[in-house]
């Protein structure tokens, strides 16, 4: 075989996570939240699309995990992604510790990596 016709062996590259940060109307807090969890998900290298939205197309988005606060979740009862609520869109130790235990319980990171 001829070093021109040798084709090197890549893995395919991981797809970036998909997630969707949801408020009432799908402007303000959501917008926080989807900020602080790109800031986090950057740290941790992790590729991704953050999207913000309303509550109400979080039920049928097809994402890899939806991001809200306990008020919003009655919304997306039955929701096709995992939903996880966030006490404070703006405490981005407790956003860190609740997207990293997600992260680790889906093997999307390893204990070590946190």
């Amino acid at each position: 075989m001829s070093a021109l016709s040798a084709k090197p062996t890549k893995s395919p590259r991981p797809q970036p996570l998909r997630i969707m940060t949801c408020c009432g109307v799908g402007m303000g807090t959501s917008l926080i939240l989807r900020m602080n969890v790109e800031d986090i998900l950057y740290d941790l290298g992790l590729e991704c699309e953050v999207n913000a939205e309303i509550a109400s197309t979080g039920k049928s988005a097809d994402v890899d995990l939806i991001m809200c606060s306990p008020e919003i979740k009655p919304v997306l009862e039955g929701a096709i992604s995992p939903v996880i609520t966030v006490e404070s869109f703006i405490d981005k130790k407790a956003l860190r510790e609740k997207l990293e235990g997600w992260l680790v319980s889906t093997g999307r990171l390893s204990k070590e990596g946190r």
